[in-house]
């Protein structure tokens, strides 16, 4: 490997030991086609989006380890993230159990490599069970809340695997545990104001196997939840991953690495651009930078139906999935410029396009506005314009007319906007609180 370019180890987190109930945040994995939050427990996976499919904040996947709830063993949890995995372990009793979680690349999956180890002297026959749940839905518009949208879906059991529908039949999501078997949950259908059992109303049954484990040995399994707008995308899709869920993590590594290298070589075309490589003797320095980069690289969004085709998100796990905020993008503004110079401009001139002073940012989804004004969005659109013809040197840009006039003539109205909200002084009136962003 180029010594100068990272590769997922170099970028690898610090391992982060908590119990049940500290207060930490909860790590996050994408594929550039989805999201999902990898919580506490060793095999829960919560907000699995893959757009135009959410389910809100669902959790799905909690383990049960011989009948019992694992996180009523009160056993410390140790995380450890990379940009392509969080491999997550504990010890109950003479039980280790280790899970490697992945967002599969190129498919609307996640897959949970399980491994129990023994280290006792007598084998063993361990039951591991899964609850799973689901609350999938395909909204028409655009996902305008924090929370992406979910709905209540239908459970059935379809073999070894539990289908989950939306009401309308475009919205499904298939789960199973390798070797194991499906039942559907015993929970009481109550109104939505309940949350009721784990999982609350998306719960749909349990996933369970049973893995006999030899004395100072180990054995495997593996969960895959599969999302797809038909049952048939979504089954498709979940026994590609399940025929080989060590491969589906083997490919996630090979995948960020991918990404990583072709973020600094101007050659390959994975992006329109390339950022430069920093030469320090300072090794802080280096990891910080890395760091920045992979800050971008992390949010880019290539799923199938993106009106842009390409976007970046600014936010994810838990929020504001499939939205671009005009403030968080100016922020790596110079980035953008270097990495993706192809797709700053597109999402420059549909920001143009739109009027700025009536949304805080867009919708991938739909390309219409999300959200109320924010202040700060004159000064960012300037700042992004000004940084995408300085580090692209691409001055026909202020020439073009997007939205009934040059870009140019944008730029001279966003610089004198404050003149307009002046309320009989001076100073500019730049609205409520709710206008002034989070800065």
């Amino acid at each position: 490997m180029h010594p100068l370019i990272p590769t997922v180890d170099d970028l690898a987190a610090d391992a982060v030991t908590h119990h049940f109930d500290d207060m930490i945040a909860p790590t996050g994995l994408t594929n550039m086609l989805g999201t999902v939050r990898v919580d506490h427990d060793l095999t829960a996976v919560s907000a699995v989006q893959f757009p135009p499919v959410s389910q809100g904040l669902t959790q799905t996947a909690v383990l049960f380890v011989d009948g019992r709830l694992f996180a009523s063993y009160g056993a410390p949890v140790t995380h450890e993230w990379r940009p392509d995995r969080v491999v997550r372990r504990a010890t109950v009793g003479d039980l280790e159990v280790e899970t490697t979680t992945v967002c599969v690349p190129g498919r609307t999956a996640v897959a949970i490599d399980i491994v129990v180890h023994n280290t006792g002297a007598m084998d063993r026959v361990v039951r591991l069970g899964l609850s799973a749940a689901a609350r999938a839905t395909r909204s028409d518009t655009a996902w305008l809340d924090a929370e992406s949208p979910s709905e209540r879906d239908t459970a059935t059991v379809d073999g070894e695997r539990l289908t989950f529908s939306s009401a309308d039949g475009t919205a499904w999501s298939v789960q199973g545990i390798v070797g194991g078997s499906a039942a559907l949950s015993g929970v009481a259908e109550l109104p939505d104001a309940f949350d009721a059992g784990i999982g609350g109303n998306g719960r749909g049954g349990e996933l369970t196997t049973s893995l006999a484990v030899p004395a100072r040995g180990s054995s495997r399994t593996g969960y895959v939840q599969a999302i797809g707008t038909s049952v048939a995308d979504a089954t498709r899709t979940f026994d590609l991953v399940t025929a080989d869920v060590p491969g589906a993590v083997t490919d996630a590594e090979e995948f960020w690495n991918r990404q990583l290298h072709a973020a600094f070589d101007p050659d390959d075309a994975e992006f329109s651009g390339a950022l430069p490589v920093l030469e320090t003797t300072s090794a802080p320095l280096r990891r910080l930078y890395w760091w920045a980069a992979l800050g971008v690289i992390w949010f880019r969004r290539d799923f199938a139906g993106n009106v842009l085709g390409r976007s970046y998100d600014t936010l994810m796990p838990n929020y504001w999935g499939t939205t671009t905020f005009i403030w968080d993008y100016s922020l790596s503004s110079v980035s953008h410029a270097l990495l993706d110079p192809g797709e700053m401009r597109s999402q420059l001139r549909h920001w143009i396009s739109l009027d700025i002073h009536s949304h805080f940012g867009t919708s991938s989804l739909t390309g219409g506005p999300v959200g109320r004004w924010y202040s700060v969005n004159d000064y960012a659109m300037t700042r992004l314009v000004h940084d995408y013809v300085r580090f692209t040197g691409d001055t026909a840009f202020l020439d073009e007319v997007v939205g009934g006039q040059t870009v140019a003539d944008s730029v001279r109205e966003w610089a004198t906007a404050w003149k307009d909200l002046r309320r009989g002084t001076p100073l500019a009136d730049y609205g409520e609180i709710d206008n002034r962003s989070s800065a």
